[in-house]
């Protein structure tokens, strides 16, 4: 994203009331995402060393990190939820069982090579 496709992102962002820390949050997610493009159907690992080392960590779910400790070393398929699909740097996993299934940033996900 060029400079001026940002400012008109931030102004965009700042008519919804997102405060200055929230737009830095979104476009840190929104520039990493452009670098990562996951597929449907496409193979990946969790990155928990890069999941852990998330500033917000400590405050997740127990119910999280319980999962992401069971499935560290399993390879999952990207699968994208409904509700999600106009949000494509967050995916969910076909092999996950729980209801409702867990949601990932594609950041905190290694692609496997085949």
């Amino acid at each position: 994203m060029n400079r001026q496709e940002r400012r008109k992102y931030i102004r965009e962002l700042r008519k919804f009331g997102i405060s200055g820390k929230q737009i830095e949050d979104i476009l840190f997610l929104k520039e990493a995402s452009e670098n990562v493009c996951l597929q449907e159907g496409q193979k990946v690992k969790l990155n928990l060393e890069k999941i852990k080392s998330n500033v917000n960590y400590e405050n997740m779910s127990d119910k999280y990190k319980k999962f992401i400790e069971l499935h560290k070393d399993d390879i999952f398929t990207v699968e994208y939820d409904k509700n999600h699909m106009n949000n494509p740097v967050v995916v969910c996993f076909k092999e996950d069982t729980t209801d409702p299934k867990w949601l990932f940033w594609d950041g905190d996900l290694e692609v496997i090579k085949q």
